[in-house]
C-alpha cells in the first residue's frame, strides 16, 4: 500500500512578516500526492540538490532576496508512513538545523500556524525565497500547478513571477 504525502502549497499565512497569501489560493490549500509520483520526486530531488546554494543565499542574501522559506516533513517520517510537508519561514540557521515559523496551518493538531519549530536538513524537501518579484525554488509547488484548475494555476504563476 503506497503511503500518501500531504503537500501544502505555498499559500502562507501572514506570520510575522512572512509572505502574504497568494490571492489565487485559499489559505489551507492542501494536496495529497502519492509517494511514487515521479514528477514530485524529481522536484524534491532538484530542490535537495540545490539546498546548499539556497543556504548560501540565506547566509548572505542579495539586496533583493527576501522571505526565505523551507518545506519540510512536519511528521519527521511518521510511524504510519504518511508525512505532512509544510512551509516554514526561516528565522535562523545553525549547523544542519534551521529554526522556522510555521507558515501554513498544519493538519497535525499538535502544531499551529506561527509556531516555531527546529528542522533538520534531512527533513527538507523544497525551499523558496523572493528575488525581486520572482519566487525562486518552490519546485514542488510548480509540479502541483499542473493539477490545479487552469485559472488558479495561471494566477499563481503570475503572483510568483513565473
Amino acid at each position: 500500500m503506497a503511503t500518501a504525502r500531504l503537500a501544502l502549497i505555498l499559500a502562507c499565512a501572514s506570520v510575522a512578516g512572512a509572505i502574504a497569501p497568494s490571492p489565487a489560493l485559499a489559505q489551507s490549500t492542501v494536496r495529497y500526492i502519492g509517494a511514487e509520483d515521479p514528477a514530485m520526486n524529481a522536484a524534491e530531488q532538484r530542490a535537495i540538490s540545490e539546498l546548499d546554494a539556497f543556504f548560501r543565499h540565506l547566509a548572505v542574501p542579495a539586496a533583493d532576496e527576501t522571505e526565505f522559506m523551507i518545506k519540510f516533513d512536519l511528521s519527521r517520517g511518521g510511524a504510519d508512513g504518511d508525512v505532512e510537508f509544510i512551509w516554514g519561514l526561516v528565522r535562523q540557521r545553525s549547523g544542519t538545523r534551521t529554526e522556522v515559523t510555521l507558515a501554513n496551518e498544519p493538519v497535525n493538531p499538535d502544531y499551529v500556524v506561527g509556531q516555531v519549530v527546529t528542522v533538520e536538513d534531512r527533513w527538507i524537501d523544497d525551499w523558496s525565497y523572493w528575488k525581486g518579484d520572482t519566487l525562486q525554488g518552490a519546485y514542488t509547488v510548480r509540479v502541483l500547478l499542473d493539477q490545479m484548475p487552469r485559472e488558479q494555476a495561471a494566477a499563481l504563476r503570475r503572483d510568483y513571477g513565473w
